[in-house]
């Protein structure tokens, strides 16, 4: 990277207030400032105020841009781990990470559609985001990258609820084809016992994944009130991030499906 205006060795008046800016380099990103040769913290801004004191050294940090290789498309879904799932505390996600690591994207939760804005992941791979709430309180949701995985986890909630968060980032496209996945696919959702979680008998539908990974639904649930769909696409792991709001947000299609030698696993159950 480069400091501009550049005092270095020039001499610099006592007591007088002057102003650097750091700019990285290509795939670098600003770290911090440090002064007089300490590595005490001082800024992480990169446009730096100071007044010059005696014997003062200042130097600029950069780091090799992490987000290189986080940029991109992440899929997922979220819920508690320990209350029962309902329709007010899970759902799923779809985010953005762009070379700078800001982050933007969208929860689905219930009939609502929450967006995710101004979001910055810092240098160890977190994020902070408030979004706005129609349902309840304001919602806050912690991402952390992780970089070997290709993957994002973290949590979701307000002060009524806390769901966990896990979702893959998207690999595939037209010249990393999803061969192993790719092709069409028909799947039956088993029906319930239990009236209070779903429909008694099966409900179908068919899936269709293409060469880029991206997969289609459509199906038909047992109790006849509706069609359903969803686009989606395939992690490179092969998992289906499955989640689709159902009676104007008081049900859910929800569940981690598995695409495994050409069948697909673990079909998620309605509830409502």
């Amino acid at each position: 990277g480069m400091v501009t205006l550049n005092y270095n060795g020039k001499l610099l008046a006592i007591a007088t207030n002057y102003t650097l800016t750091a700019s990285p380099g290509h795939k670098w990103l600003f770290c911090n400032w440090v002064a007089s040769g300490s590595e005490n913290f001082v800024s992480n801004n990169r446009v730096l105020h100071f007044s010059m004191q005696p014997n003062l050294v200042i130097k600029a940090n950069f780091v090799t841009n992490l987000f290189l290789a986080a940029q991109g498309a992440y899929h997922g879904l979220f819920a508690p781990e320990d209350p029962p799932r309902q329709q007010t505390n899970s759902g799923s996600f779809a985010i953005n990470v762009t070379s700078s690591g800001v982050v933007s994207g969208n929860l689905f939760l219930g009939s609502e559609t929450i967006p995710l804005a101004n979001g910055q992941f810092d240098l160890g791979g977190s994020a902070t985001v408030h979004s706005a709430w129609h349902g309840g309180n304001p919602l806050t949701t912690l991402l952390t990258l992780d970089l070997a995985d290709r993957s994002v986890h973290g949590t979701v909630g307000d002060n009524s609820f806390t769901a966990t968060l896990h979702g893959d980032q998207s690999v595939f496209n037209s010249a990393h084809r999803a061969i192993n996945y790719q092709g069409h696919y028909t799947l039956i959702i088993a029906g319930t016992n239990d009236p209070a979680n779903g429909p008694f008998s099966a409900s179908y539908g068919t899936v269709t994944v293409d060469a880029s990974g991206n997969i289609t639904f459509g199906g038909s649930l047992a109790d006849g009130t509706t069609a359903v769909s969803q686009s989606s696409v395939v992690s490179k792991d092969g998992y289906w991030w499955f989640y689709v709001p159902l009676y104007g947000g008081a049900g859910s299609l929800w569940g981690t499906n598995y695409f495994t030698n050409h069948t697909i696993s673990s079909v998620p159950c309605i509830s409502w």
